[in-house]
């Protein structure tokens, strides 16, 4: 079952690198059965059960040198 009323916002360590961190979310939403939500370098990442950890990567890569007020990066915004 996910769940889906629910999100846990978590914080990547100062210095990590963006490749493992998102591969982590991904492992850990796989893993809590829940959405997790990271800020890395001021763009709001989201990682769900089953998403592609390069996708969400590729997404905010986009995110970080855009114009956006808000910035959101996932998995459906990196292919």
């Amino acid at each position: 079952m996910i769940i889906e009323s629910f999100s846990l916002k978590v914080e990547a360590s100062p210095g990590s690198n963006i490749s493992q961190t998102c591969r982590e979310a991904v492992a850990l939403a796989n893993h809590l059965r829940l959405r997790i939500w990271f800020d890395f370098n001021g763009v709001q990442c989201l990682a769900r059960v089953g998403d592609d950890p390069e996708a969400i990567e590729k997404s905010w890569r986009n995110e970080l040198g855009s114009q956006n007020k808000y910035k959101i990066a996932t998995s459906d915004k990196g292919v």
